[in-house]
């Protein structure tokens, strides 16, 4: 059997007034609704609790499913739409949100019955309103990524952004360090007891050894400008050594919130919220320079910082100053 699967985006996400299509998953506007799927997701709604403005303004997520029954191939949607949830999250504005919400509908196309999705599971903030500067928008690289053939920076870029995503959403601080922890493992580890912390750096602008040497003179230069460079590098060195250990003791033993102080955990939060997006970034960045694999990212780690174009503004302006000024970041 055949299938249309329709899920709800999160309200408080990027709208966009044109269809988008990634991969196997089309977004589009509430405008495309039929008169049937209206009632459908009215339905749908109602026995979730949403009120009407949200599921009115919410980006509608569909993909054609061919499975044996209705609960596969809602579950085959299901994933699909994780995929498209965190290849959208490229586009983060603001304090978007990422995430599909259990509002929809399934419509057998053989015989064109349509039926509300019934709650199962609950999909428990700001919205964003993309802004169409061109009659043809070309592709960015979320659809650029989507159609690419699997390998393994592609699939690391995905699991780390399913994390990053995790973490954006995650209310509890420890598992909100914890996540992008993950993230960070998740696109660069090669070998399961390896220190990650000398790579961590060298995507924040603290490369060391081959890297360093590697790097671009005038790059060079200006990343040693930046005041007190050396004691910068070394505390986030040491505070990434502590967000390493708290995962390694985490994982092993559990957590629990008084066996983390509370000024340890906000630098940590502030410091993870910067670390994640800027992993991901450069891993991004190595796929759309032809790399496919981490090995290779790393042994032309040096192409990335030269061609980044904006590393010392970012590490100067950004980082250094939320870190120099406590800049909380409860993200």
């Amino acid at each position: 059997m055949t299938y249309l699967v329709v899920r709800l985006l999160h309200d408080r996400g990027v709208y966009q007034p044109h269809t988008d299509v990634l991969g196997d998953v089309e977004v589009r506007s509430p405008r495309g609704d039929l008169l049937d799927e209206t009632r459908a997701i009215a339905l749908s709604r109602s026995a979730h609790g949403i009120p009407s403005p949200e599921a009115d303004t919410a980006m509608r997520a569909a993909t054609i499913v061919t499975s044996g029954s209705p609960v596969e191939a809602d579950a085959v949607a299901l994933e699909r739409f994780e995929l498209t949830a965190d290849l959208r999250s490229l586009r983060a504005a603001g304090l978007s949100r990422h995430d599909v919400t259990a509002v929809g509908f399934r419509r057998d196309l053989s015989s064109g019955q349509i039926a509300p999705a019934l709650p199962r599971k609950e999909w428990a903030p700001g919205p964003a309103f993309a802004l169409v500067r061109k009659v043809w928008e070309g592709p960015d690289v979320a659809q650029w990524l989507a159609s690419q053939p699997p390998s393994d920076l592609r699939t690391r870029l995905l699991r780390g952004l399913r994390w990053k995503r995790l973490a954006d959403l995650e209310p509890n601080r420890q598992l909100k360090v914890l996540f992008r922890w993950f993230v960070v493992e998740a696109t660069l580890r090669l070998k399961p007891e390896e220190d990650l912390v000398p790579w961590v750096l060298t995507f924040l602008g603290f490369p060391s050894g081959g890297v360093a040497a590697a790097l671009d003179t005038t790059l060079r230069d200006e990343l040693h400008a930046i005041p007190n460079y050396r004691s910068w590098r070394e505390q986030v060195r040491n505070e990434l050594a502590q967000v390493r250990d708290y995962r390694n003791d985490t994982v092993h033993s559990g957590f629990r919130p008084h066996d983390v102080s509370e000024q340890d955990l906000r630098r940590w939060v502030r410091l993870m919220s910067m670390v994640a997006p800027r992993v991901l970034h450069g891993v991004e960045e190595a796929l759309l320079m032809g790399m496919v694999d981490p090995a290779t990212m790393r042994s032309d780690a040096h192409r990335l910082l030269n061609a980044h174009g904006n590393l010392v503004n970012d590490l100067r302006g950004n980082l250094l100053h939320i870190l120099g000024q406590n800049v909380d970041l409860e993200l």
